[in-house]
């Protein structure tokens, strides 16, 4: 089955009752913006197309096969994935592509604007390599410590500190919650820090950052002693499942229309995060405050523009 039923019936003439509508499942990765994403497709999906949404908590990996078995209906931000994409899209077409997400992700290691402000060699990485004793902790000596990305992402930053043969030693925290903590505390002390980050990020509005120039991103190119190099930019796009068509075909339209910009994903994460203000309010906010991207998502052109893959 490609979704989880709905207990309630439509309405229809008397005798002759509508099967349940499914529920629809959307994926729900590890950060803001995915969550922020899934919180304004589910109230449209829910107030205007008349069906129930689910959010499903998925890593990236897993995310892949859970689209093609049917148990999760659609992903609304997918960060690079060539080789699945090459698996599941273009070889077994076990996967539906849905086109743009509108953003295009960033990611990198990251510095406070303050200490680049001090020391504006930190901007780059041979800078991270003049400097590097400033980034020495008790966790890390007698290296200096880059914070990395939390297990559930994949990243290359060790590949990266052997390939620039830098002096540091990449500690891992246990979450994004978990790193996001490490990054305030060294904010509120003024302690020197680099971090692996991304962006889009509302964060930044409270911890305005700089980003370190790392070896240019080219096709093909892998963090080697031989070439290396930073990452690509990710133009963020969407997939469905098969069945999401055959069974709701409106919401796979609606899917396919729905992008919007950094800003708006931006205002929506800070609402929930730093207002705390809840789902169902951040979105509904949202979309009465967007009524003419609203019509667009509803009955915009249905063709997705098509998205270049790019990253591991």
């Amino acid at each position: 089955m490609a979704f989880v039923l709905a207990t309630s019936w439509a309405s229809a003439p008397l005798g002759h009752p509508r099967p349940p509508r499914p529920t629809v499942v959307l994926a729900l990765g590890g950060w803001e913006g995915s969550f922020a994403d899934d919180v304004v497709a589910r109230w449209v999906i829910e107030h205007y197309l008349g069906y129930k949404v689910q959010l499903r908590p998925v890593t990236e990996a897993g995310i892949w096969q859970s689209l093609a078995q049917g148990s999760v209906s659609a992903d609304l931000e997918v960060w690079g994935e060539s080789r699945y994409w090459s698996i599941y899209v273009a070889t077994e077409h076990q996967v539906v592509p849905a086109g743009s997400l509108g953003i295009v992700g960033g990611e990198g290691w990251f510095v406070p604007a303050w200490l680049a402000a001090q020391h504006p060699a930190l901007e780059t990485w041979q800078g991270l390599a003049r400097y590097w004793r400033m980034f020495v902790t008790p966790q890390s000596a007698p290296w200096a410590q880059l914070i990395g990305a939390p297990p559930a992402y994949r990243t290359e930053d060790s590949e990266l500190v052997a390939a620039l043969r830098l002096p540091f030693r990449v500690v891992w925290p246990p979450s994004s919650s978990d790193e996001l903590s490490m990054i305030a505390a060294a904010y509120r002390t003024h302690q020197p820090i680099v971090f692996n980050w991304y962006t889009p990020q509302y964060e930044q509005v409270k911890y305005p950052v700089v980003q370190v120039a790392l070896p240019p991103y080219r096709p093909g190119c892998t963090p080697s002693l031989a070439l290396p190099c930073g990452y690509p930019k990710y133009p963020l796009y969407k997939l469905l499942s098969p069945q999401l068509a055959r069974e709701a075909p409106p919401v796979a339209q609606f899917v396919k229309r729905f992008s919007w910009t950094a800003a708006d994903q931006d205002e929506v994460a800070y609402d929930l995060a730093v207002d705390h203000l809840s789902a169902g309010r951040a979105a509904s906010s949202f979309v009465e405050a967007h009524k003419g991207l609203l019509h667009r998502w509803l009955s915009g052109p249905s063709s997705p523009p098509a998205v270049p893959i790019v990253g591991t």
